[in-house]
């Protein structure tokens, strides 16, 4: 999903990181354009086929001096929420058989994920070029602290497209081989933005 608002900010979605109520907020400010309006029946957003588009492809749509942002998550957080979602497809559709986190974790790859292949791109999780990484975990703060300084409204995130079953502690989904695999995938990215694996 890709929010444009002419000359002022561009939204660039991380699945799973409340991409679906951030991009549903700002879609509704005076005069953006959201990739998503299709979904809803609006064909009239040049954005429409940039769903989950990457900033070099928005930035023929902008105008210029848009501030890119984008929302990050823990990793370990935000993998379980990929596991939830990809577990009932792996099981049924690619492996025949239970999939365990552990082995989950040691397998995510492109290949695995081309269900989602924008899950990971060049092996990040977090692959946006934005100017601004926003929190998963302050990202309504975060958000309406751009917008005020854009001189925008600002907005409600309303929970949507929420993982369903899934306990809330993330830690209950890992073993120590689990966690050890995921800090070695994940260690640069969890680094860059502060998190402790």
């Amino acid at each position: 999903m890709a929010v444009l608002i002419p000359g002022k900010l561009v939204y660039l979605a991380t699945p799973h990181t409340a991409s679906t109520s951030t991009n549903w907020a700002l879609s509704e400010l005076p005069g953006a354009l959201s990739s998503s309006s299709a979904s809803v029946g609006l064909d009239t957003s040049p954005l429409r086929v940039l769903h989950h588009a990457t900033r070099e492809e928005i930035l023929p749509h902008c105008k210029g001096g848009e501030l890119f942002i984008s929302t990050h998550r823990h990793p370990a957080d935000l993998v379980v929420t990929w596991y939830l979602r990809q577990k009932k497809h792996l099981e049924e559709r690619v492996l025949n058989r239970e999939v365990s986190m552990e082995e989950f974790v040691e397998g995510i790859d492109d290949a695995m994920l081309n269900s989602a292949p924008y899950y990971i791109r060049e092996g990040k999780m977090f692959w946006h070029d934005a100017d601004k990484w926003l929190y998963y975990d302050k990202l309504r703060d975060q958000l309406n602290d751009i917008l005020r300084s854009l001189n925008l409204p600002t907005v409600a995130l309303p929970r949507l497209n929420v993982t369903k079953g899934r306990a809330a502690v993330w830690k209950a989904y890992y073993t120590d081989k689990a966690l050890d695999a995921l800090r070695r995938r994940f260690w640069k990215e969890a680094k860059r933005f502060g998190y402790e694996l």
